[in-house]
């Protein structure tokens, strides 16, 4: 097998895999993009005041999530786009029940 110009037999890959020292064979990777997605919808779903503090955090870890590789096998951003959505849309909810615009489910 060529692993960045260097020819390694099956052996030599696997001992290389379990020993670490094989940095560029990735074979798992952090989807960002999901649990930033997962962050905006769950709290909202299960438990809402708790979106409060979610919301931001989604939006800042889909913006983390951008500069970073998305996954092993090719994907769009759309888990991305999404979940600023709906963190921008929980913290309009939120912004305008704190300042009274909204109570109950009802514009004054």
């Amino acid at each position: 097998m060529e692993l960045n110009d260097q020819h390694l037999c099956p052996a030599c890959l696997e001992t290389g895999r379990k020993k670490g020292k094989l940095a560029q064979l990735e074979n798992k990777r952090t989807l960002y993009d999901s649990s930033a997605l997962m962050l905006s919808v769950l709290p909202v779903l299960c438990a809402w005041p708790v979106s409060i503090v979610t919301a931001p955090a989604a939006i800042g870890l889909a913006i983390y999530s951008w500069s970073k590789p998305t996954s092993l096998l090719p994907r769009s951003r759309i888990r991305s786009y999404l979940a600023i959505l709906f963190g921008v849309l929980e913290l309009a909810v939120w912004t305008l029940a704190l300042t009274g615009v909204w109570k109950f489910g009802k514009f004054r």
